[in-house]
């Protein structure tokens, strides 16, 4: 072995770590560790054969003889941010991405809810993830409430009615008649959170619905301008 190390007892152990600084980073940091019964000599020859093993930090086992939650976190580090909660690892939702939850309700209740335009009405959320996650509510994908409060928080809101479109019927084109036509507008609000790249979030958010008749021009049947 070039530039060996003298040693003498059974468990002495040879590391030589191969590649510059930067392959010693994670996923890149290639080891080999060599164990003889014996003694071994600073030019490799004599005493018994060594048992070399090579290990490399990300593959998913913490090779305990020289990797540690320092140098290699992703393999020793009890979250190891595969998406699945693993108990027998010691993951929990206050460690652990992969273990984190959230839930919504509105007004209360997480089945869907239905409110007139322009009421106020009530968004609970539910948040168990670590404190290195990042956590939003969301309304209709787009950021609602950023860093909400945790493990519960509450926001007031409502949702405008759509202006109608005419008053009477001197409003629409010639052929078309101002009728009231039924509206359904629907908001969908859920809690997500995020770290590296796992995000976990309500598998069913919550869904308020607002209903209500808005006035169109609709086209008269028959009628030629």
């Amino acid at each position: 072995m070039a530039g060996g190390v003298v040693g003498s007892g059974v468990g002495s152990k040879v590391m030589k770590t191969m590649g510059s600084a930067g392959n010693r980073s994670r996923n890149f940091g290639i080891t080999f560790h060599a164990r003889r019964a014996g003694f071994i000599r600073g030019d490799g020859s004599g005493g018994p054969s060594a048992s070399v093993t090579v290990t490399t930090c990300g593959n998913g086992t913490c090779d305990t003889a020289c990797e540690t939650l320092t140098n290699c976190p992703d393999d020793c580090g009890v979250c190891d941010y595969d998406t699945t909660c693993e108990d027998d690892r010691g993951e929990t939702s206050s460690n652990c991405i992969d273990c984190a939850w959230t839930d919504t309700w509105a007004n209360g209740s997480d089945l869907p809810i239905t409110v007139p335009p322009d009421t106020p009405f009530t968004i609970s959320w539910e948040i168990h993830a670590p404190d290195t996650s990042d956590c939003d509510v969301l309304k209709n994908t787009a950021v609602w409430v950023a860093d909400p409060a945790r493990p519960t928080g509450s926001r007031r809101d409502s949702i405008p009615r759509v202006q109608d479109q005419c008053q009477t019927d001197s409003d629409c084109l010639p052929c078309y008649a101002c009728e009231p036509t039924p509206f359904l507008g629907e908001y969908v609000y859920n809690a997500k959170c995020a770290e590296k790249d796992v995000s976990k979030e309500d598998p069913e958010p919550v869904k308020v619905r607002v209903s209500y008749d808005r006035l169109v021009c609709r086209r008269i049947s028959g009628c030629t301008p």
